[in-house]
């Protein structure tokens, strides 16, 4: 009896190390990337439109840098992120469907993004504004709020992990706790 008690409570505990993991390698890694990808996003835009107002050969220079390296940054970890749930269990359609939301705005934006940059190197910042006004803004609030609403799902489905591991866990303690008194008491039993 005790063994099969001491097997259960290691199933349970191997069980809840599993969930764990999953949840560590599964939900936690894709919302940190694409809170990565709206970081490099914004981190992108912001140094195309210092460009505009910027007059200084080096402080140009560190900014094309600055987009360049940020824009690279969007890439890799867009592509990072659709490895992850191309290899991920337990995808919602949902969260697919976000993911290729973020992505075609990605290919629409990115090369907007560095077409200002383009155009703010070159002189030509009067173009460059109108292109920011016309086609740049409306693309990086989508993009923006399409990442934005990718984490938020994945913050909701781990918060539901969550609680299903703890309503398994307390499952999992109650039938430990029964098995144990009734091992204890089966004990006590067979000793008179």
């Amino acid at each position: 009896i005790l063994v099969a008690v001491s097997i259960l409570a290691i199933q349970s505990l191997s069980q809840a190390q599993r969930d764990f993991d999953g949840f560590v390698s599964d939900e936690f890694s894709r919302g940190s990337l694409a809170r990565d990808i709206r970081a490099a996003t914004s981190a992108r835009a912001i140094s195309a439109r210092n460009l505009i107002i910027l007059n200084g050969a080096e402080d140009i220079k560190a900014e094309s840098v600055a987009v360049q390296a940020a824009h690279d940054r969007v890439q890799e970890r867009l592509a990072l992120l659709k490895t992850t749930v191309a290899n991920a269990k337990d995808v919602s359609s949902e969260e697919r469907a976000l993911l290729e939301k973020i992505e075609k705005l990605e290919h629409q934006y990115g090369p907007v993004a560095l077409a200002i940059v383009a155009k703010a190197t070159s002189g030509q910042k009067d173009a460059a504004i109108l292109q920011i006004n016309e086609q740049c803004q409306p693309l990086l609030k989508q993009l923006i709020g399409a990442t934005t609403e990718y984490s938020k799902l994945i913050a909701t489905a781990g918060g539901n992990e969550i609680k299903r591991s703890g309503d398994k866990f307390r499952s999992n303690r109650f039938l430990l706790v029964a098995s144990s008194i009734a091992s204890v008491v089966i004990s006590i039993l067979l000793a008179t």
